[in-house]
């Protein structure tokens, strides 16, 4: 019954937003949103919007929807407006071009001479996702349909992603096969160099130290007590890869997933870096990713670095929380089902054998990542706001 009055509210909702017609499509005017909550400057949607800014500066009026605008005012080139607010179905339903990174939210209408990217938020084909998931509510259904008909264009990663998250959702528009904008700058060392030398220095880290990111995944319910029930084994991890590495500098970055908000806690044992604005950057500047159901892995794994799934709760998630779309034993990573085996795993690390496995797992995936998914897209934009004849 609620699910139905949630659909019905949509309804009418989608009906009374084309008032917001009388208002002509700005031509140039393109708005970006990193997840429904407007969580910040992130994800794919920023690189697009970076390379934008950089191909062609001053030829877009770029608008972002944040939580909270003021706190990324600084950003150049970008307009801030709160997301969910008037201003924003103002700007979402006046702009020629709009960028998301999740499901549209279903009650938008969609506006003729508008173009809606979907970027999605994840690169690979881990955990199951739409009608894959299993049987659907109303309301899960409704959004389901409705991002068919308000989507234009849908990237993709990978040949498997196409056929896990597209098809899960049964999308049967356009799809580009572009590999992830954020993940172009793992195909440049120079850039992954500066990065990696920015982000040490920001958060107090030597070059030469070896630094571990952990950073699991979320849970269905974040707010049960279960869901951050996993403990990682700090200073036992520290000992074994020092042991490994012959190095007491070994540093470890916490990063919790942005549904848990983002807010860094207190922590004497890692270093909490939830609250730095890019997991890409992040990614540069690690030397061991750590996690457990994360996608991260498909981007990590770009890198060709030592991965670790530690899943000490692995029947518990795919029993109660969601299945995979891809047996967890073909994803990139060392699986780690106990603290133990998580440890020895360190102790015995064979770096050779860890980047054939991330190489292993990227063809049969068969990965469209080769560092110009930016440039694929911004040409597409490019072509809708100018036409494709015109030369910005």
């Amino acid at each position: 019954m609620k699910s139905a009055i949630s659909v019905l509210y949509r309804k009418a909702l989608k009906r009374l937003l084309t008032l917001f017609y009388v208002f002509p499509i700005r031509r140039n005017r393109i708005i970006f949103c990193s997840y429904d909550t407007g969580v910040g400057y992130t994800c794919n949607p920023k690189y697009i919007c970076e390379y934008l800014k950089k191909k062609d500066p001053g030829h877009y009026d770029l608008v972002w929807a944040f939580s909270d605008p003021e706190k990324w005012s600084r950003i150049r080139g970008i307009r801030g407006v709160r997301i969910h607010s008037v201003r924003w179905l103002y700007e979402m339903l006046t702009a020629r071009v709009v960028v998301y990174n999740r499901i549209p939210e279903s009650y938008l209408p969609k506006r003729p001479g508008q173009l809606v990217i979907n970027t999605w938020h994840a690169g690979g084909a881990y955990k199951k996702v739409g009608f894959e998931k299993g049987e659907l509510g109303e309301l899960d259904l409704w959004r389901a349909r409705q991002m068919n008909e308000y989507v234009d264009l849908f990237l993709t990663s990978s040949e498997a992603f196409t056929k896990s998250n597209i098809d899960g959702y049964r999308y049967t528009g356009e799809v580009m096969k572009s590999g992830m904008p954020r993940n172009d700058l793992f195909f440049r060392p120079s850039v992954v160099r500066k990065v990696r030398s920015r982000v040490r220095e920001s958060l107090g880290t030597g070059e030469e130290d070896l630094v571990v990111l952990y950073a699991p995944t979320f849970r269905r319910n974040v707010l049960d007590p279960k869901a951050r029930s996993v403990t990682f084994p700090y200073q036992a991890a520290r000992e074994a890869l020092a042991a490994r590495f012959g190095t007491d500098a070994v540093r470890i970055w916490k990063r919790e997933h942005h549904a848990y908000g983002l807010q860094d806690g207190e922590d004497e044992e890692a270093l909490d870096v939830s609250q730095y604005p890019d997991m890409q950057e992040l990614l540069c500047a690690a030397d061991i990713l750590v996690t457990d159901y994360s996608s991260s892995i498909w981007d990590f794994s770009l890198r060709k670095k030592p991965c670790f799934l530690y899943v000490p709760d692995l029947d518990d998630y795919v029993g109660e929380d969601r299945g995979f779309f891809t047996p967890i034993e073909e994803w990139p990573g060392i699986i780690c089902r106990d603290e133990e085996a998580l440890l020895n795993a360190f102790r015995h690390l064979d770096e050779e054998a860890s980047a054939a496995k991330a190489e292993a797992a990227l063809r049969a995936m068969v990965s469209y990542e080769d560092g110009h998914a930016a440039e694929r897209v911004c040409r597409r934009i490019r072509e809708t706001v100018f036409g494709k004849e015109s030369a910005v």
